[in-house]
């Protein structure tokens, strides 16, 4: 919360937030197979732009990247997928998952969609692409 503080200090709008909910994570994987959110971390922080203006959005936008970026500052920290700003990187859909989860997914989406017919945050997968986790 410190590396964030500063940044919450500066935000453009009075209606956006920071929330860092304390919750507990199971060391059981079952548990833990089918979730939406799979890659469990030590700490959850959920950074919120809120506002109203259309002519405020570069600025909110550019506020809650500023953000992420304190609190993460290198850059390699998971996400979850129903809050992510997908278009702020090209590697954040994958880094919402765990490793095994998202070459699952890509899998079910090969096997279900080989056309790519429908849209997805998940890289469209080539015909026949072999799958690994990174």
């Amino acid at each position: 919360m410190t590396r964030v503080a500063g940044v919450l200090a500066r935000a453009p709008s009075g209606k956006s937030l920071v929330l860092a909910p304390v919750q507990p994570v199971s060391p059981d994987p079952e548990l833990l197979r089918n979730m939406a959110f799979s890659a469990p971390g030590e700490s959850y922080l959920a950074c919120y732009a809120v506002w109203d203006d259309p002519a405020a959005d570069e600025a909110n936008t550019g506020w809650l990247r500023e953000t992420m970026a304190a609190a993460d500052p290198s850059g390699r920290g998971g996400h979850y997928i129903a809050e992510a700003d997908l278009e702020a990187d090209a590697d954040r859909a994958r880094r919402s998952y765990a490793a095994a989860d998202w070459v699952r997914l890509r899998e079910l989406k090969l096997k279900w969609d080989p056309d790519n017919v429908f849209h997805s945050y998940l890289a469209p997968v080539p015909w026949g692409a072999r799958l690994e986790c990174p």
